[in-house]
């Protein structure tokens, strides 16, 4: 579905930027249309299409939160306020996610139209003797471009470590609580550990797979730009 809706994509922004007036065309760099084409038109589809896993987890989600207040509704309503307390750690990394983003977008735009715009002039790079210049340039962007993307790496680490203890924490806490404050059995702790454990991978997906979408929003906020001229 990706590859279907990437192609549709290319094919509409290249007959629209080929449609649009001289004036547009001369003020877009050919390097910003390409970094569109082959890196931001993808990225921008799976940032779109994810929030469909989105909605798949809190499906399921919501079917164990059913069975888990069924078994206890006070363990449950505690869990997932500490659970929603906690999650809030991991906003401000999911926050700088859309940042960092976009600012990739644009270093890749830079990048591209400084490719394309020295390829296309190597014997007059030569002959001025600027090698050294443009190379130093070219050096900086491709710094700027690491950076960016350890930043966005670390960002989505972060979010992974922080929710691991979490995870945790949130069972111990069970633990205690559940046998002398709500009186549950034995038999009873131990199938709501087993659904509990089973819930806890959806909500670290659900926040991981909205990280991934604000990550994406400079992707298409860019190729919503350039489509829609």
């Amino acid at each position: 579905l990706v590859y279907v809706i990437s192609m549709h994509l290319r094919n509409t922004l290249f007959y629209n930027f080929l449609s649009a007036s001289a004036n547009y065309q001369d003020n877009i760099a050919v390097g910003e249309v390409s970094n569109v084409v082959n890196r931001e038109i993808p990225n921008a589809v799976s940032g779109v299409i994810s929030p469909l896993t989105l909605v798949t987890y809190l499906i399921f989600l919501f079917i164990l939160v059913i069975m888990l207040l069924a078994l206890s509704m006070k363990i449950t309503i505690v869990a997932f306020f500490v659970l929603a307390v906690s999650s809030l750690v991991t906003r401000t990394w999911i926050n700088k996610s859309k940042t960092v983003g976009r600012k990739v977008v644009t270093v890749n735009s830079d990048i591209n139209s400084f490719l394309i715009e020295r390829l296309n002039s190597t014997r007059l790079i030569s002959l001025s003797n600027t090698k050294v210049k443009e190379s130093a340039k070219f050096k900086d962007l491709s710094k700027r471009q690491k950076d960016l993307s350890i930043s966005a790496s670390v960002l989505n680490s972060k979010t992974e470590a922080a929710l691991d203890p979490l995870v945790v924490g949130i069972s111990l806490l069970f633990l205690y609580v559940s046998y002398p404050f709500a009186g549950m059995s034995i038999e009873a702790i131990g199938l709501y550990m087993i659904i509990f454990m089973r819930m806890l991978p959806l909500v670290k997906g659900i926040v991981q797979t909205w990280q991934k979408v604000k990550g994406a929003f400079g992707a298409i906020e860019i190729v919503e730009k350039r489509i829609t001229l």
